[in-house]
């Protein structure tokens, strides 16, 4: 499980780690007899849970495509996303493929920002750049999460969150 939640804090996406243990479980289960060396394993089951993040991105994205309302057990694998964003479960699958296809450097800001809690100032150490930069990456990826659209929706669950 630390794997899967380091994977996703690094490629700053909107995912369960446990989501993403299981799918990397399930992949690596599958591609056991081909697992590298002993030397070599721990880079080879680190790349087998990036696969999964990847994969968890794609199937969200392509479960949006199709449109519809999210099933019981979609809205159950998003409710981690939920907590996390404070909104409402049924909106979760939608906000985390729209975010997850961001570039990497608007998710990098607002994951570090908004998600991690980090200031300004740690951030532009870090390398994420000048703070127009960053200022501009943070809010395009703001903005992609809460169109106009939604924030109606999510805003219900954010004032139930604050009473």
């Amino acid at each position: 499980m630390e794997k899967s939640a380091v994977c996703v804090r690094r490629m700053a996406y909107l995912l369960d780690p446990s989501r993403v243990c299981v799918r990397a479980a399930v992949r690596i289960a599958a591609l056991a007899p081909t697992r590298p060396a002993p030397d070599a394993l721990n880079d080879w089951i680190g790349e087998r849970v990036e696969d999964a993040c990847r994969a968890l991105v794609q199937a969200d994205v392509d479960a949006e495509a199709q449109g519809g309302v999210p099933s019981a057990n979609e809205i159950e694998e998003h409710e981690f996303v939920a907590d996390l964003l404070a909104v409402d479960r049924a909106l979760a699958r939608a906000l985390a493929a729209r975010f997850n296809v961001l570039p990497e450097a608007e998710r990098l800001a607002f994951f570090a920002l908004a998600i991690e809690g980090r200031t300004v100032e740690q951030c532009v150490a870090a390398g994420m750049g000048p703070l127009d930069r960053l200022r501009a990456s943070a809010l395009a990826a703001a903005r992609t999460l809460w169109s106009d659209d939604e924030r109606a929706s999510a805003a219900p669950r954010a004032e139930r969150r604050r009473s």
